[in-house]
């Protein structure tokens, strides 16, 4: 799949001579993401479930600090939620980028509620010029 480079993208790459970053882990990224969250103040507290070690993935559920909770899967996330809605970025192509087949996984995906979609297409409405 090809896809366009956002402009805070192109920067690190300018940055580092069109070079990306090293790799690193998903495990490793996963810990500095948490730190960073730290540093950056997310310290509310939230429900939610953290891995259990040593088992077949099953989750402690309980409540922690938010940056606890977060993993390298949020930015996936997070960009489909903040370009959806936009005046000219199009389903279909955040789809496409995200990997989802059909609008209404791609929506539950999001976390949209109904009433999200209600206002949505209330504004998509007022601009229909008849």
């Amino acid at each position: 799949m090809k896809i366009p480079i956002l402009d805070a993208v192109q920067a690190v790459l300018d940055k580092n001579k069109g070079n990306f970053p090293r790799n690193i882990s998903a495990t490793k990224f996963n810990v500095y993401i948490k730190e960073v969250c730290k540093k950056a103040g997310i310290i509310e507290k939230v429900f939610g479930g953290k891995p259990n070690q040593g088992t077949n993935n099953r989750k402690i559920y309980d409540t922690y600090y938010k940056y606890e909770l977060v993993t390298s899967h949020i930015g996936r996330r997070s960009f489909a939620t903040n370009f959806y809605g936009l005046d000219d970025t199009n389903v279909n192509d955040l789809m496409y980028v995200t990997g989802h087949n059909s609008q209404k996984q791609f929506l539950d995906y999001i976390q949209k509620t109904n009433e999200e979609r209600g206002i949505e297409v209330a504004k998509a409405f007022k601009k229909i010029k008849y």
